[in-house]
């Protein structure tokens, strides 16, 4: 299978927000144009990127790419953890990151779940990603 150049991932995450947008205008009965549909989207894709690279900054020198990214928990959890993160000698997390660094992590997960429900879970139930989780060193 050939490797996936930059600008495929690209237009992949074009695509996915594109559609989760539609969705959400079709949920709230609402039409946006086409090119405020390309507005919003630009939009949400650079601020993704602004907070994941935050995250990638903050999180990963100390964890690693992996764990930040495959870490999941509750809002509360989040906020514990990025707190006690943000307190350790070197961190370099202040206090403007904390709340992106909470609701980036929440968003991101939730996504994920969203994504698991319609995609897998005709035929996974949640118990088998979980144990997939833990099997890997992967915690809620």
């Amino acid at each position: 299978m050939p490797k996936k150049k930059d600008s495929d991932c690209e237009d992949e995450v074009d695509i996915i927000v594109r559609r989760h947008m539609q969705r959400q205008q079709k949920e709230a009965g609402i039409k946006i144009s086409e090119e405020e549909l390309n507005i919003l989207t630009r939009y949400h894709i650079s601020y993704e990127k602004t907070i994941a690279d935050l995250s990638m900054r903050k999180c990963a020198r100390c964890h690693g790419r992996e764990r930040v990214l495959t870490r999941t928990g509750l809002l509360v959890t989040w906020e514990q953890l990025i707190m006690e993160m943000s307190q350790k000698e070197g961190s370099h997390i202040i206090p403007d990151d904390i709340e992106k660094l909470v609701q980036y992590h929440v968003a991101k997960q939730k996504i994920e779940q969203e994504i698991f429900e319609k995609d897998c879970s005709t035929c996974h139930e949640p118990e088998e990603t979980l144990m997939l989780h833990k099997q890997h060193g992967k915690r809620s």
